[in-house]
């Protein structure tokens, strides 16, 4: 099962982690609307320090549950691996997204690395 953040919401990771992560972006889509492409992703930081790796960014294919215990939709959520980071540093992801009927949007994700 993927690590699920809800978008905008920060979450907490270890930097030896390496897993799949999830945003549901139910909230962020007009009624009827999904999301058709994850596109493209920056990312950036506090310190300057190493940045994450990041993969196989995509549509949600299949339902999960969010952080609240709620189903989200297939369409409705980001996902991609996430590894590596340095302790300590919070890292802001950047995703672009195209939805269907063609519109472009982005949201981002903040993910602060712990090591405790």
């Amino acid at each position: 099962m993927a690590d699920t953040v809800a978008a905008l919401t920060p979450k907490t990771a270890h930097p030896s982690s390496d897993r799949l992560r999830a945003a549901d972006l139910t909230n962020f889509l007009p009624a009827g609307v999904t999301i058709a492409t994850a596109d493209s992703f920056t990312q950036v930081n506090d310190s300057g320090a190493a940045g994450l790796t990041i993969t196989d960014l995509a549509v949600n294919t299949a339902t999960f549950l969010n952080d609240d215990g709620t189903t989200v939709a297939i369409g409705a959520g980001i996902q991609m691996n996430v590894a590596g980071g340095v302790a300590s540093v919070t890292y802001l992801i950047t995703v672009l997204f195209t939805l269907t009927g063609g519109a472009k949007d982005a949201v981002v994700l903040e993910l602060r690395m712990r090591d405790a």
